[in-house]
């Protein structure tokens, strides 16, 4: 069986909507909330409707021959899964996904029981989903389908460059902070080391020279105060400097990304960064909190 262009677009929309069903149905169970899963604010996950195509691409010719259904589409959707996830944590600087605590994991972003349930999902979806699916999509008056296709693909990419945007700036946020604080902890080891140095001349001066230890003693003391002085008005300035940082970002929340990127950190609590994980850590912490402040307003 071939389709057109049409119809895989169609596929591609009715599968990421069967996925945000399941996605969000499991979720919201676990925390007993409703959770909109993903990474668009539409009912819509992308990864299952590639996922699905990927899949069927590879499978539908070999339809009924269930082994071969396994393991290809196995293959092709653990090749989606590991592509996926280094592209967008090399662009937003955040795993959405994370298989690091799974055995058989290759760096987190695919791992063994993942790759096993897309197997087991491959022949589901090949010999009982697609069939009423393909049915339906093939007996639709070509008018509609051109139609809907027009209609969903305009939602879709207008949700995904908001949601890109979001998370583009959020990526850009942790690493401006964690270069911030790195400035930071270079500065206060800079202070340490040089206060261990005046330090130890100062002891090195009380054993050699006792007659000028008042002299030697006032002066490095003198000295200490300005390196301390020095170092603490230039973390002041980091300081200063991580505030503007917050305050421009929140600034650019209000234009128009603070829902956005609330949604992404809510809705994908499991979500890590590997190089900005502390950053991330707090941006997180006080998103979350912010949340919690809103609903105890509301209530």
């Amino acid at each position: 069986m071939t389709y057109n262009i049409f119809q895989w677009l169609m596929f591609f929309y009715i599968y990421c909507f069967i996925g945000w069903c399941f996605e969000s149905a499991y979720v919201s169970i676990k925390k007993r909330r409703f959770v909109n899963r993903g990474f668009l604010r539409l009912p819509l996950l992308p990864i299952y409707g590639s996922g699905a195509i990927a899949i069927l691409i590879v499978t539908v010719p070999i339809r009924g021959q269930y082994g071969l259904v396994f393991v290809f589409g196995m293959l092709s959707a653990t090749c989606l899964e590991l592509v996926t996830g280094i592209i967008m944590e090399a662009l937003f600087k955040v795993r959405y996904w994370d298989y690091s605590n799974q055995k058989l994991n290759f760096k987190g972003y695919i791992c063994l029981s993942s790759s096993l349930a897309w197997g087991i999902l491959s022949v589901i979806l090949t010999e009982v989903i697609h069939e009423p699916i393909e049915r339906w999509v093939l007996n639709m008056p070509i008018s509609f389908q051109l139609a809907m296709d027009a209609i969903l693909s305009v939602l879709f990419v207008s949700d995904f460059v908001i949601s890109f945007t979001a998370a583009w700036n959020l990526g850009k946020l942790l690493e401006k902070l964690t270069k911030i604080r790195a400035q930071g902890e270079k500065l206060k080891q800079q202070l340490e080391k040089k206060g261990e140095a005046l330090g130890e001349r100062l002891d090195t001066a009380k054993e050699t020279a006792a007659e000028k230890l008042v002299s030697v003693r006032t002066n490095a003391e003198v000295r200490l105060t300005e390196v301390r002085e020095d170092m603490e008005g230039r973390l002041e300035l980091v300081r200063a400097e991580l505030e503007r940082l917050r305050e421009e970002y929140r600034k650019t929340e209000i234009r128009g990304n603070r829902f956005f990127t609330r949604r992404l950190l809510r809705d994908n609590p499991g979500a890590v960064s590997m190089k900005f994980g502390e950053a991330l850590d707090g941006v997180k912490k006080r998103t979350l909190q912010k949340i919690k402040d809103h609903r105890k307003q509301e209530e």
